[in-house]
């Protein structure tokens, strides 16, 4: 499938935006998948005004999610900054013993340092400091200034210090907590976008237009007027998808269009984290009937867009093709065969021709197949190959040659090698 609808600038700088509706306003370079997040997917359907908005109130509360900051942090995204992405658990943070600790991350893991604490005894003459012992040195200066600070003498002289006692690394707690509100505008921004992109005059369908209203106005309170399948945490994209894409592989993200049970629908993944499928209209249109896959791979700089029939043709090698006739032709067939001059029709790519009953030609076997019923097709999968047979009810026949003699066919078994993309 053509994906320089999401990559090549239109000559015109003027649009009609899918998300206000204005029409020749200003274009603009928007992300479908934020650039934060390592999105490659341009749509220039967004006027300059709406993608900043749409920046300011949505994607940067998508991308500074807690669970995005991790991800973030892990593939080094930078974004539009450039700036390095600094590890979510590194900071101040209370230990299981009522007290503060600082986190820093180190070339050999976290380290735990003690934050400097003062007590003063109860007669207010003596001061003890709790420090850490890579901190020692700097014992003096941070004394003098707590007894500047407290209008207390100070007298360096008067220091002692007591053997370092350590004391096992304490126990943390983190909580995280989950916006389920930002995340699902993020992903129904993503999934309209990619939608608008795809089907024509889809922004004017009436659930189209509920959307982008929404995603206007950043309006969160109106979440629960959109469809959403799953809690954003129920990954699909495995179960559907796991014997044709590699998914131990962690610089992607994924979306799909398909139609499902007349209506169409766009599912989302981020990451491994956040999955989500969103009712884009309650018809089905043509182009999601074909499933509309988008690999977006952020260590590669690229993304890939599919059909499924698409997909399954570039990851499927070698297809080894089978027939198997009726057990009356058995006899008829290994005479046939026992002489080295009987072959079948093909044509110039030597796939073998079809042909009716009164000897018409129907097509190639693969062209025929694609068109099969599915309820006429069994599909196993394993070990990195696929088996599929064809069941055939009607009346198909391979023709020898030289004899022109028809032979029918009763099943056609495939197999293919399966490459996971």
């Amino acid at each position: 499938m053509d994906k320089n609808v999401f990559c090549l600038k239109p000559k015109q700088e003027l649009c009609e935006c899918i998300i206000c509706h204005e029409k020749d306003v200003p274009v603009s370079d928007e992300h479908i998948i934020p650039k934060a997040l390592g999105g490659y997917m341009h749509t220039w359907k967004v006027c300059k005004t709406c993608n900043s908005v749409l920046g300011e109130k949505i994607d940067t509360k998508l991308t500074d999610h807690e669970m995005m900051k991790w991800e973030r942090y892990e593939h080094q995204l930078k974004g539009e900054s450039g700036k390095d992405i600094p590890c979510p658990i590194e900071g101040t943070h209370f230990a299981d013993d009522g007290k503060k600790y600082r986190i820093v991350k180190e070339a050999d893991g976290f380290v735990t340092h003690c934050i400097p604490e003062i007590k003063k005894s109860s007669d207010g003459k003596q001061i003890t400091l709790t420090i850490d012992p890579d901190e020692i040195n700097s014992a003096e200066k941070i004394i003098s200034k707590y007894c500047k600070r407290n209008g207390l003498g100070f007298d360096k002289d008067s220091l002692s210090a007591s053997p370092v006692r350590q004391k096992p690394s304490p126990g943390f707690e983190m909580q995280m907590e989950i916006d389920l509100s930002n995340f699902k505008m993020g992903l129904l921004k993503i999934a309209y976008e990619f939608t608008a992109c795809l089907i024509d005059d889809y922004v004017n369908d009436p659930e189209a237009c509920k959307i982008s209203s929404i995603l206007h106005h950043a309006s969160e309170d109106r979440l629960d007027e959109v469809d959403f399948g799953g809690t954003g945490f129920d990954d699909v994209f495995p179960k559907l998808f796991g014997n044709y894409i590699d998914f131990t592989k962690d610089s992607r993200h994924y979306i799909m269009l398909t139609s499902l049970n007349g209506q169409t629908w766009c599912l989302v993944r981020l990451f491994n984290v956040f999955c989500l499928a969103i009712k884009m209209s309650d018809r089905s249109y043509p182009q999601p009937e074909e499933n509309i896959i988008a690999v977006n791979d952020f260590k590669s700089h690229d993304f890939e867009l599919f059909t499924l029939d698409e997909l399954t043709r570039k990851i499927c090698h070698t297809p080894s093709v089978g027939y198997r006739f009726p057990e009356d032709y058995n006899a008829k067939l290994q005479k046939l065969f026992s002489s080295s001059q009987v072959a079948t029709y093909c044509n110039a790519n030597h796939q073998n021709l079809c042909f009716d009953e009164a000897g018409n030609m129907q097509g190639t076997v693969v062209d025929i197949l694609r068109q099969w019923p599915d309820e006429l097709v069994d599909v196993k999968i394993e070990d990195g190959k696929s088996t599929i047979i064809y069941h055939i009810d009607s009346k198909l026949y391979l023709m020898m040659s030289p004899s022109n003699e028809l032979v029918p066919i009763d099943e056609v078994v495939m197999i293919n090698q399966i490459d996971k993309i």
